[in-house]
Formats: structure tokens, sequence, C-alpha cells
């Protein structure tokens, strides 16, 4: 389960999750909600912990002592989402940590940040295409305002990933 408190952070992965058909479960809470996925092996339970996305969220994994509330108050949370078969944990999704926030980027930042973060994502064992991939959802679903289509191929093009070899 990922539980994302804050109701922005929400609001921009339930897009992301309905608008790419992304399997998965999603729980409406007070104050965001939890997206409940597969894993075939337990993540690390965590509090504000980063996702590739750079939106940070609370982790619940089985196999641990951990706990998400789905009955408040004597109440079940509305579930906004229902799939037949819940799906994997998305690569994006898995939570990593990282010194990066999409979420409240500003202007001036977003090229030079995004530029140096595939630094970042190629240190943590990612493809050049799940890199490619990722920062393409960032900028349409992360950010207030989407980078244009040419600074995006400018940040991705080949020549950005030269001398860089994974860490693993």
């Amino acid at each position: 389960v990922l539980d994302f408190d804050d109701k922005m952070s929400y609001l921009k992965i339930k897009e992301l999750v309905e608008t790419e058909n992304i399997p998965c479960h999603i729980m409406q809470t007070s104050r965001g909600g939890h997206f409940w996925f597969k894993s075939t092996e337990p993540l690390a339970n965590n509090i504000g912990i980063n996702t590739p996305l750079g939106v940070s969220c609370d982790v619940r994994s089985y196999g641990k002592n951990s706990l998400a509330v789905i009955k408040k108050n004597g109440e079940l949370r509305k579930w906004i989402r229902v799939v037949d078969e819940v799906g994997e944990i998305p690569y994006y999704l898995k939570p990593m940590k990282h010194k990066y926030d999409f979420t409240g980027e500003q202007q001036g930042s977003r090229n030079g940040d995004l530029f140096s973060y595939i630094i970042t994502l190629t240190m943590r064992g990612f493809k050049k295409e799940e890199i490619r991939h990722t920062i393409r959802l960032i900028n349409t679903y992360i950010f207030d305002e989407s980078l244009p289509e040419s600074e995006i191929e400018t940040i991705l093009r080949d020549e950005s990933f030269t001398n860089l070899r994974p860490a693993f």
C-alpha cells in the first residue's frame, strides 16, 4: 500500500493511475488516498519516502509489522477504484531515497533538475527507456505546468546518457 497523505500528490498519482490504466485499487482517505499493488518481495515500511516520480508517500508492506486503516470510526473508507486483479507496483512508483521533489518545482529549475535526475536514476539501476518514461510521466502528471516537448527531447537526448553506467 502506498499512502499519499498530501491531497495534491494523491490527485496527481490518481490521475496517472487512471489515465495510464495501472491495475491497482484506490481507497480515499481524509487527507489523500491508499494505492494497493502487488509486490514479489516486501517493500520496506517507510514514512515520507520518495518515489521515482518525485512524490513522497508512506509505505505499508506485507510480511512486516504494518497497518493500513480501511475502517475509520466504524465506517469503511470509500473505494475510489477497484480492479479485477491488482498488478505489480510499477518501477516508477517503487519507493527510493533521493533528494528531488517535483511536486512544487519552480519554472526555472525543472530542466536542470530533470537532467541531473538522469544520473540519480542511472545510479539506482534504471535502464535508459525506464528513465525516459519516468521523466515523461513527471512532466505529464507531476509538474503543475508541463515543459514543452522540445525541451523534454533535449533533456532526454542520447548524449545525456553518454558515459553513464548503472551502479550495479
